[in-house]
């Protein structure tokens, strides 16, 4: 997706010439991933020393706070540092232990891409060691991780490390899981919340948004129309017939490709 608006934030990101300074989006990113990784180090820490709760839900909990943790370093690793073998040669600064106060331990150094690769496997994995298979309901069992949610996400780890082994068991597990089946419409997974194919959704709301409509559909259709798809992305999923991220819309007198599968004005799409 690339930037064709007025908002420079896109621009700079799509372009890989980001200001950091001063480039809102990225710095949201970045902290907001640093805060979920400081809320997690709080529960995995402190969740142990609580009374009156059962040994399976600090499990529960302490699962759920260990795969947000390993999550917030995959997109950190893919966004911040690299791939191995592939991009980059630098990790990301690897925080484990809880923050409640600015101290020396508040500027980590960057680690190794070794070592920032192996704290999402690490992290994923002590996830799938305590996380139940199920909390009781179908919604749940989406909006919030089990360990068909951990298994997704370390079939992705092992597909960026190249063990396309590993992910294709991981993936099977995830497929074998009778809960999850594909869909028909594959426009329902964006526009219906929690549909068979959802293995971890965010459930926004009118009162809770985010922006995804508001930046990709175009201004005729109620959004701002900032991004689009770049041509060369737009021509290749259109030379296959069947492939169904053939979902946009095209502004015929700027040849301009709106991916539309967010299509909310209320921006109320689950992600």
């Amino acid at each position: 997706v690339g930037h064709i608006g007025t908002w420079d934030h896109w621009r700079e990101m799509d372009t890989y010439q980001v200001v950091a300074s001063g480039n809102v989006e990225n710095s949201d990113t970045y902290g907001y991933l640093y805060r979920t990784i400081n809320h997690a180090n709080n529960l995995i820490a402190y969740v142990p020393d609580i009374k009156d709760m059962s040994a399976d839900e600090k499990d529960d909990v302490r699962g759920q706070a260990f795969f947000m943790r390993g999550f917030a370093y995959f997109d950190l690793a893919r966004i911040y540092a690299g791939i191995p073998g592939e991009v980059g040669t630098m990790g990301v600064a690897i925080v484990t232990e809880p923050t409640q106060g600015i101290d020396e331990g508040s500027y980590p150094s960057r680690s190794s891409m070794d070592a920032t690769w192996t704290q999402v496997k690490d992290d994923l994995e002590k996830a799938l060691s305590l996380l139940p298979e199920s909390h009781g309901n179908d919604y749940d069992d989406r909006a919030r991780v089990t360990k068909a949610t951990a298994r997704a996400l370390l079939s992705r780890y092992y597909l960026y490390m190249k063990d396309y082994q590993q992910s294709a068991d991981y993936a099977t597990q995830v497929i074998d899981d009778g809960r999850f089946e594909l869909v028909d419409d594959y426009a329902s997974i964006f526009n219906t919340d929690f549909t068979r194919e959802a293995i971890f959704e965010l459930d926004y709301s009118v009162s809770d948004p985010n922006d995804h409509a508001n930046w990709y559909l175009p201004p005729t259709k109620g959004g701002r129309g900032d991004l689009a798809a770049h041509t060369e992305f737009r021509n290749e999923v259109a030379s296959r017939p069947n492939d169904q991220r053939n979902l946009f819309d095209y502004e015929p007198q700027q040849q301009i490709w709106y991916p539309t599968k967010y299509s909310k004005t209320s921006n109320n799409n689950d992600q």
